[in-house]
């Protein structure tokens, strides 16, 4: 890891303007701490509250395809103390793109001194080496996420070629209003979720987002991270069956951490999905609004969940039409790699 980031750093024709920096690469367990306090004050700075622990952190490590550690991973340090970090890895899509993502955190105090630019051509000069070993005729792009308050991380990437490719927007309920009730389809029942379900839910959980952007097939290690992530609750899931087959799903679960963080009473209704055959009868609003009352009963005063703006269900307006309000934006970006390339061979 010290050649690459060494030859890496003399390739750039810029320097950060922090005196004392070094960088270096990620030694985990004993980056860990610190960089869980860096990414929360991050996420602070940028007013998204989101809660993030050690062991959701070292969970995501162990579980991340196609990235190592050693050689994916940038970390920024001034007078020994963690400034931030970049990471990169690559996924295949289930439309045969390749795609490229990086995500980085920087504290505050040291944002727009060029540290961002480091990290992100580090990034991309990494995801140059991974497309070596993959097949060169499939489309392949780079791709990072920014909260829409993530302003200098925004001005950055559309600085370097980036353009939105999606928007997605967090919706809040208040379920101290009033929660209809909403009648299950005719010959479909709702059952607990139990041990030997969970293999078959996320399988029908990933065939319904098929159609979807953005649509990858789940694995082995995506089945792991899930059902060891503290977020994993099956007692509040609402999956719905005909006889032995899932038709549809709301997967919802109380963080427990963030609510304490930010003293609020807030469940997630995520995870909403219905299998085409068993759609447009009315399935995904019962289920919606039988997790929001049961959210109610369990001391909730708001439910929430993400959602694309151009999903193509309908689902930003089934989500309106039971009183979930629209609160922020985020937008994934994206730039060609074969428009990276040519720009390195010029």
């Amino acid at each position: 890891m010290a050649e690459i980031v060494f030859d890496f750093l003399r390739e750039i024709n810029f320097r950060p303007e922090v005196e004392h920096i070094n960088f270096r690469q990620f030694i985990d367990p004993d980056d860990l701490p610190e960089l869980t306090s860096l990414i929360r004050e991050s996420l602070d700075a940028d007013e998204i509250d989101r809660a993030q622990t050690e062991d959701d952190i070292s969970l995501f490590l162990k579980h991340q395809a196609n990235f190592d550690s050693k050689t994916d991973m940038l970390v920024g340090e001034v007078e020994g103390k963690l400034a931030g970090f970049v990471r990169v890895s690559w996924q295949k899509m289930s439309d045969d793109q390749i795609i490229y993502l990086h995500l980085s955190f920087l504290k505050p105090q040291w944002r727009r001194k060029k540290i961002g630019s480091v990290f992100l051509h580090f990034a991309e000069t990494r995801a140059l080496v991974m497309s070596r070993d993959l097949p060169a005729n499939q489309e392949q792009f780079l791709e990072a996420e920014c909260d829409e308050r993530e302003t200098g991380k925004i001005a950055l990437l559309e600085a370097n070629g980036y353009q939105p490719a999606r928007y997605y927007v967090d919706m809040i309920r208040d379920l101290e209003l009033d929660v209809p009730l909403a009648p299950m389809p005719v010959g479909l029942r709702i059952r607990s979720a139990e041990p030997e379900h969970y293999r078959k839910i996320l399988a029908a959980d990933n065939e319904a987002f098929r159609d979807h952007w953005g649509h990858r097939e789940t694995t082995e290690n995506d089945f792991q991270w899930w059902i060891n992530h503290r977020n994993f609750q099956p007692h509040l899931w609402k999956v719905a069956w005909d006889n032995d087959e899932v038709t549809g799903m709301v997967l919802n679960y109380i963080d427990v951490e963030e609510n304490k963080r930010f003293n609020r009473k807030r469940g997630y209704t995520e995870d909403i999905s219905v299998r085409r055959p068993w759609r447009r009868r009315g399935l995904a609003r019962s289920l919606l609004i039988q997790s929001m009352r049961d959210l109610k009963q369990r001391g909730m005063t708001e439910a929430a969940l993400v959602v694309d703006t151009e999903n193509p269900l309908g689902a930003l307006e089934l989500y309106r039409g039971v009183g979930f309000e629209e609160q922020r934006r985020s937008i994934t970006y994206r730039k060609s790699l074969r428009e990276l390339k040519n720009r390195k061979s010029k």
